[in-house]
């Protein structure tokens, strides 16, 4: 084996230090202990290699080795340029394995886990820089199993799950900074299953969705603030359905509108807060079709006319709010362009 360096340009100092093995095939490889420097000279890795991959040119960074990981072998360790050990663990033949701790700047623990063949195994928990726990949860050879929590650095939940097989299942929900609850949903097999609630900073109760297989399917529900329906429909297979209708934080009906495979077909009416109707007029695959009419707030006729293909069509009459007829939006429409004024 012949022993491999190099140095900082910038510096003079060691870089790294270690041997290279030649094998019959002439291909050259890391093997044994290496040793990787910063320019402040001090330690930033140590640790072996099994037929490791050899560090590249492009590796040489200004203020750091960028260390292959292919071939690690072995316990690792890793400080930063202060001196601060920034990780522990063992690899085997590149694959993290066994027990591994992460640290902060500042010397505190940010992370523990168990590895198996390079993948998370057991439980794993991270801590936030001052101590307090950030998150906990279970893996079984990569994939994330049972309970999992994570916390915000003032100790407060702020979501929470469990997964089965690396999925999703049985209730999630996440808290804000206030720790008010603002998102409830269901899981099955890692995909919406059920109920979803969506809820305001001030704990107000604004969204309802229930879903199947991970597409919105069955009642859906928004709300104004003081807990009045703000909008009400059905939705099959992610699409809308039947009739869905709106209303404003008083009660009152504002529009209504009848969906088929998720776009408007049937009728379409609109209402004022006083009650008096706004606007009426037929929908087929999503575009207007036939008479449409709009009223004022005073329950006066404003326009009324035709579609065709989703385009005015035919003669069209506005009406100013006096009643006069107005001559220069009226006209005769062929395919939405006006053919007479």
């Amino acid at each position: 084996m012949e022993r491999r360096t190099a140095r900082y340009e910038s510096t003079g100092g060691q870089r790294y230090e270690g041997r290279v093995v030649i094998h019959e095939s002439g291909v050259a490889a890391a093997r044994g202990l290496w040793l990787f420097y910063y320019p402040n000279h001090k330690l930033q890795a140590r640790g072996a290699f099994l037929d490791g991959a050899l560090v590249t040119q492009e590796d040489h960074l200004e203020d750091r080795t960028r260390i292959p990981r292919a071939g690690r072998h072995g316990q690792w360790e890793c400080w930063s340029p202060a001196g601060t050990k920034l990780w522990s663990g063992e690899y085997n033949e590149g694959e993290r394995t066994g027990f591994w701790t992460w640290w902060h700047e500042n010397g505190t623990v940010q992370a523990r886990g168990a590895y198996v063949a390079g993948e998370e195994d057991g439980r794993h928990q991270r801590w936030h820089s001052d101590g307090t726990l950030a998150f906990e949860g279970f893996y079984e050879r990569g994939q994330a199993t049972g309970l999992h929590r994570a916390w915000d650095a003032g100790g407060r939940l702020r979501e929470q799950g469990r997964f089965q097989g690396g999925r999703q299942v049985g209730p999630h929900r996440q808290w804000d900074e206030r720790s008010v609850l603002r998102e409830e949903g269901f899981y099955a097999d890692g995909m919406l299953s059920g109920q979803r609630s969506l809820w305001s900073e001030d704990g107000c109760l604004y969204w309802v969705g229930h879903y199947a297989a991970g597409l919105l399917d069955g009642e859906h529900a928004l709300y104004h603030p003081n807990g009045n329906l703000r909008q009400l429909g059905l939705y099959v297979r992610g699409e809308q359905q039947g009739v869905h209708v709106a209303w404003d934080a008083d009660g009152n009906k504002l529009w209504e509108t009848e969906y088929v495979d998720g776009k408007p077909n049937g009728k379409r009416s609109s209402w004022y807060a006083n009650g008096l109707k706004r606007s009426e007029g037929e929908f087929r695959d999503g575009e207007p079709v036939g008479v449409h009419r709009q009223w004022s707030d005073m329950g006066q006729l404003m326009a009324e006319g035709s579609y065709r293909g989703g385009r005015r069509h035919g003669e069209w009459k506005y009406w100013r709010s006096g009643g006069e007829l107005d001559d220069e939006l009226s006209g005769v429409f062929a395919d939405g362009s006006p053919t007479t004024r």
